[in-house]
């Protein structure tokens, strides 16, 4: 499906996604697919490379979807969008109103 992810400092970046993957999945893939623009919303090299490795700070990296009402609704990074009830109906319900769901991300290395 189509989705729009959006950085912390106001890039955004159209992308096709699957919701049957999990946040991580999706950016790893994206990642892996167009490193340049990826890296946009990678806090520093040692974040891409802790959540190349299968890691992530799951208290200051987000993943959020923006609601019609622009309610962000958070997303846990290992399960597939598809499993994230509040996610999965709040996709359709944007969908159903036309428009491209929009996610904002940012990925943080985690401290030591």
């Amino acid at each position: 499906m189509k989705a729009t992810l959006e950085t912390v400092t106001g890039v955004t970046i159209n992308r096709d996604i699957d919701t049957a993957d999990s946040p991580m999945g999706i950016i790893r893939k994206f990642y892996e697919e167009d490193a340049t623009a990826a890296t946009q919303i990678f806090s520093n090299q040692t974040a891409i490379d802790q959540l190349m490795d299968g890691h992530i700070d799951e208290t200051k990296s987000t993943f959020e979807l923006l609601g019609i009402d622009q309610d962000s609704i958070k997303a846990d990074w290992k399960t597939p969008l598809c499993n994230q009830p509040a996610i999965k109906e709040e996709m359709a319900h944007i969908e159903s109103e036309g428009q491209i769901p929009a996610f904002v991300v940012c990925v943080s290395s985690i401290v030591a």
